[in-house]
């Protein structure tokens, strides 16, 4: 994990990022950045490890992402479905993720119907 995070706060494109006026817009896109590359530590942990609790962690974070960022909702589904295969060893915890990812995704929708009256605004 240790090269992923030198990868991440090393990188040119970051550091160029970070550098810049760091505005509202190129603030998310770096939250967004760091939320993917967390993802991907916790799902290269999880294949290392295979531990329970790492999988409902990835699964309840994969399904949050879209909060961040909408767009982040196609790394927050790809980290689910690879966690979700490599959880294979136990069908029935398997469907406790799924229930944790569907729960980040139902937090979005709720929170958007109280702020701007529609789920998907």
């Amino acid at each position: 994990m240790i090269p992923i995070f030198i990868f991440a706060f090393l990188n040119p494109a970051f550091i160029t990022m970070i550098r810049s006026g760091f505005q509202t817009y190129v603030e998310v896109i770096a939250y967004g950045y760091l939320w993917a590359l967390l993802l991907f530590a916790l799902l290269q942990f999880f294949i290392i490890n295979r531990k329970g609790y790492l999988y409902l962690l990835i699964c309840l974070l994969s399904g949050f992402s879209p909060c961040i960022r909408p767009t982040l909702l196609a790394y927050g589904g790809i980290t689910f479905l690879m966690a979700f295969y490599f959880a294979k060893d136990s069908t029935k915890f398997r469907w406790f993720g799924f229930v944790a990812f569907i729960a980040g995704i139902v937090f979005l929708l709720v929170t958007n119907h109280l702020r701007f009256g529609s789920p998907l605004e």
